[in-house]
């Protein structure tokens, strides 16, 4: 088997997170599609619309961190980059890749688990407020995207829409 996760950690504005978090949902874009039914014909298509869904990723840490908590709220505008690093490990071969996911976004207000005595409390967040992703693996680009450009494996998927536009991308 190949590219098995075995560890993993995350960084928030340059600190290491890694020894307080849990869990971690990765979410990548979901292209939006509509219903279309062409022109006298009997079947209706899903054809994708080049929008995505908005990107709400989570991750859960084993601690009240004071250092993830001065996140919330900032200015508007203010946004921080969460960069989840994982080691991918090929079973066959025994190599060991980096797999890099990076959300530029916001913190919304965490849900905080209740306390108990004896038991670990944990607190839960979700970025909002996406505005730039990336995602690679063993230091290539698989897709990153931003509000104005969109590339897979290297290739600007965007370059064409943007130049029509006229922001001279293309």
């Amino acid at each position: 088997m190949r590219n098995i996760l075995r560890a993993y950690t995350l960084w928030v504005a340059g600190v290491d997170f890694g020894y307080e978090v849990e869990e971690v949902e990765v979410v990548f874009p979901n292209e939006t599609y509509v219903e279309h039914r062409y022109g006298g014909s009997l079947m209706t298509a899903e054809m994708p619309m080049g929008f995505f869904e908005v990107l709400n990723p989570t991750f859960k840490l084993a601690t009240h961190s004071p250092e993830m908590l001065g996140y919330l709220n900032q200015s508007i505008g203010v946004t921080q980059f969460f960069t989840f690093r994982a080691a991918l490990v090929d079973e066959v071969g025994g190599a060991t890749r980096p797999e890099v996911i990076v959300y530029e976004g916001r913190l919304a207000a965490p849900e905080v688990d209740g306390f108990t005595r004896g038991e670990k409390s944990g607190t839960g967040y979700t970025i909002k407020g996406v505005r730039y992703f990336r995602a690679e693996i063993g230091g290539a680009t698989l897709h990153e995207m931003s509000p104005e450009r969109r590339t897979v494996n290297g290739v600007d998927v965007s370059a064409g829409i943007n130049q029509a536009l006229g922001r001279g991308r293309g």
